[in-house]
């Protein structure tokens, strides 16, 4: 939840090097589990949909759902989502 707080730059220099790692290596099926855990998309369509279109999902998901609130987040508008 504390890393909720911090902005994207900030939170990446908290986070451990194992999630880091990870995070990079496995962009994909790592924010699949994270979107099918808080009930946002099932596992399989996110993992298609961050393959194929990783932007345009990270987008969609920022913008238009509340992934951030059931994270300890703030929702984020289509502007601020793009950054």
């Amino acid at each position: 939840v504390e890393l909720q707080k911090e902005n994207e730059v900030m939170a990446t220099f908290k986070a451990s090097c194992s999630n880091c790692l990870l995070s990079f290596c496995c962009s994909g099926p790592r924010a699949a589990h994270t979107m099918h855990s808080t009930g946002i998309l099932n596992y399989w369509i996110g993992l298609f949909a961050m393959t194929c279109f990783p932007c345009c999902t990270l987008w969609c998901v920022n913008s238009f759902t509340e992934l951030n609130e059931k994270l300890g987040g703030k929702r984020r508008n289509c502007i601020m989502a793009c950054l």
